[in-house]
């Protein structure tokens, strides 16, 4: 939840500062007078890097975890922890994978 916030403070912030470059022509920094001719296509991308973020605090689904699930070889003991279908087969050596949860009980003599 503290993520969001900060994402979403963020981007307000970006945002804040985006408008601030596009409407000001020039500014005083350390004793230089800079102008700012061409600022705002410069203020219009940092204006939509601030819109993303405020967007990507906002959506649940950005920071959602996708649970990995691991699975074991029966052959050769391999254990695999990529997202790979359950039927799937052993990148070792072909035999089939089973589920980690639960695998030493169907399995006593492989502990």
């Amino acid at each position: 939840m503290i993520y969001r916030i900060i994402f979403i403070v963020i981007g307000i912030l970006v945002v804040f500062s985006g408008v601030d470059i596009f409407f000001r022509q020039a500014f005083y920094y350390f004793g230089v007078d800079v102008k700012l001719e061409n600022s705002r296509y410069v203020a219009v991308l940092v204006i939509i890097f601030g819109v993303f973020f405020i967007v990507a605090g906002l959506k649940k689904k950005f920071f959602l975890v996708r649970e990995e699930k691991y699975y074991k070889c029966v052959k050769c003991g391999l254990i695999v922890g990529e997202y790979i279908e359950e039927d799937c087969t052993c990148p070792k050596c072909g035999a089939g994978l089973e589920d980690l949860n639960g695998f030493f009980n169907r399995h006593p003599d492989q502990k």
